[in-house]
């Protein structure tokens, strides 16, 4: 059986347990509200600083951000418009997830925390015009007979008499 010991003493931020036992985001979503959690209040950023610092795109950094505020634990506030120019954005952070009135998607990541792989059968290799081969027992009869040509052709060239003026 394993034992913790926390020997956290100071310098540490306060993560609400909800976040922690929350299946339902993902680590890198979880670590996006850690990381604005541990920063002061007003804290000013640019998108593109905060995601270079947490080693991730920008769009990466959007799309975690909206997985928390679908599920309540971020909202962010959007500033309106003066003279054309954009205002920053505010981003209010909760201590639980609230319930907003926004629906919140049905998207498997979401419901699932986790991007699965496809279970679709993919097909690797191309014809001469650029086109996937279709599905079918066919095309495995026909290679398979392409094969056997091949073959063929490499066994009589093995049993000629021929000698390669080039050998390697």
């Amino acid at each position: 059986m394993n034992v913790l010991k926390n020997h956290i003493t100071g310098n540490f931020t306060m993560v609400p347990n909800d976040l922690i036992e929350d299946n339902t985001l993902s680590d890198r979503s979880r670590f996006l509200y850690i990381f604005l959690v541990h920063k002061p209040e007003n804290w000013e950023f640019r998108t593109k600083h905060l995601s270079d610092a947490l080693g991730m795109h920008k769009d990466t950094f959007r799309k975690y951000r909206n997985e928390l505020c679908a599920r309540g634990w971020i909202e962010v506030e959007e500033q309106k418009i003066i003279k054309g120019e954009f205002k920053s954005k505010i981003y209010h952070l909760y201590g639980e997830p609230i319930h907003t009135n926004k629906q919140i998607p049905n998207d498997t990541k979401l419901e699932k925390g986790r991007n699965f792989p496809s279970r679709k059968k993919t097909v690797t290799e191309k014809n001469g015009h650029g086109k996937n081969p279709p599905l079918n027992n066919k095309n495995s009869i026909i290679i398979s007979k392409k094969e056997k040509i091949n073959r063929d052709k490499i066994e009589k060239t093995k049993n000629s008499n021929y000698q390669n003026p080039n050998p390697r």
